[in-house]
């Protein structure tokens, strides 16, 4: 079934690519191993819940509690299915997309279930170093995000959302424990971050999506336009929600009118309604002429390329709103995912190297050096800024202590 068109234009990442190899492939279905994960961990107390937002909040090797550590051993047959499922190459989901819209524990599940796997890979990962294990601290945390990968496999666009933001907890985790590993392990984690499932590029994602936007509100909008209108406005403003919860992103402009208005044209005006059909359908085509440009040359173009042909239309306005600053706000997340990425090995890179080396890691897409900042537990690394509009998370290197942490000397 093509995907609905509130997902398609959620921030996404989709995969492409295994680290499977076919010969070394366990047969099965992977989603079956990652299903019993997310029952497993939907399982959590609320006091085991306390314990996972911890590590958020300072939480160290030497700073764990017997709670902490108890809570990390009694999660070893989680792990264990997340590592048959890394070893199975087959995923599918197999989710009914509408049904998928219906049921708000799917949002549950996702939103964060998915998020718990991350947070208590990233507690277990404390657990492991503090007992002599880093590379096993590595795998788990590796699995973890492979999940977040994977899920973006299917046609809920949302679900590859949470693999952007697993992206980032495993990619901080990974950055904190980096100076205590030996050079030896800090290799190891490279080489398993390279492992991983590739992201795919916007361009890709753009063409994916085209055929499924078009083709659900062709096929299945107009079948039951009223259910899918308020399942549509209901699933928007979650969405907004959870990005803003997720990603720290609430620049989503969303007016519930522009639903009841192609609702209406569905429903009384049908040559409007397919005109304005006709109208995304050119609007995604010129959108895949600048998705594989650079990041900067996009922005410059991307305005211009998907302005509305026909300006005339009634429903143009929709189209500025539910598509343009959507999709261009998605590629700026999958910017940043991919810069801090960089970040991360040029880090990595310059434990065992030194200063030098950083004068060969550019952001990817700017091409420009990166920041490099001397701090009390390590260092930290900053990206450029793009515009007047963007925002840095700077990448700490070493234990960061808590926001509240006295830290003078």
């Amino acid at each position: 079934m093509p995907t609905p068109f509130l997902f398609i234009l959620a921030f996404a990442v989709t995969i492409s690519g295994s680290v499977i190899t076919s010969a070394s492939a366990k047969p099965g279905n992977a989603a079956d191993l990652y299903r019993q994960v997310m029952r497993l961990v939907d399982a959590f107390t609320e006091a085991e819940e306390e314990l996972l937002y911890e590590v958020a909040y300072g939480l160290t090797p030497d700073t764990l509690t017997n709670e902490h550590i108890e809570f990390a051993r009694k999660n070893d047959a989680t792990f264990k299915l997340l590592a048959d499922a890394d070893a199975v190459e087959h995923c599918d989901f197999a989710m009914d997309n509408v049904k998928w819209m219906d049921d708000d524990k799917a949002w549950l599940e996702v939103g964060t279930g998915v998020r718990r796997v991350a947070r208590l890979a990233s507690l277990r990962s404390l657990y492991h170093l503090k007992e002599g294990r880093p590379q096993q601290a590595i795998d788990e945390l590796i699995h973890a995000g492979n999940l977040g990968r994977r899920l973006g496999h299917t046609d809920i666009s949302i679900h590859a959302l949470v693999g952007v933001s697993i992206d980032a907890l495993i990619y901080d985790q990974f950055a904190a424990m980096a100076p205590s590993l030996t050079k030896e392990d800090r290799l190891y984690m490279q080489q398993a971050l390279k492992a991983r499932p590739r992201a795919t590029t916007f361009a890709r994602m753009v063409r994916r999506e085209h055929k499924g936007t078009i083709g659900w509100f062709r096929e299945e909008y107009p079948k039951n336009i009223i259910h899918h209108t308020y399942k549509l406005i209901d699933g928007f403003e979650k969405l907004r929600s959870f990005m803003e919860a997720i990603i720290d992103d609430d620049s989503w402009e969303f007016d519930a009118r522009e639903f009841h208005r192609m609702a209406a044209a569905a429903k009384y005006v049908p040559a409007t309604y397919e005109r304005w059909l006709d109208e995304c359908d050119q609007w995604f085509t010129r959108a895949e002429t600048v998705a594989d440009l650079t990041f900067l040359d996009f922005e410059a173009k991307w305005s211009e390329a998907v302005k509305p042909v026909h300006k005339d239309n009634p429903f143009h306005g929709a189209i500025l709103k539910l598509l343009v600053s959507p999709m261009q706000g998605m590629r700026r997340t999958l910017f940043r995912n991919r810069s801090t990425y960089a970040m991360l090995v040029a880090g990595l890179q310059y434990l065992d190297q030194g200063e030098s080396v950083l004068k060969l890691h550019k952001e990817p897409e700017t091409q420009k050096a990166f920041t490099l900042k001397k701090t009390a537990t390590g260092f930290q690394l900053t990206r450029p800024l793009l515009d007047e509009d963007d925002f840095n998370s700077p990448l700490h290197f070493g234990w960061e202590p808590p926001d509240d942490a006295d830290t003078s000397p």
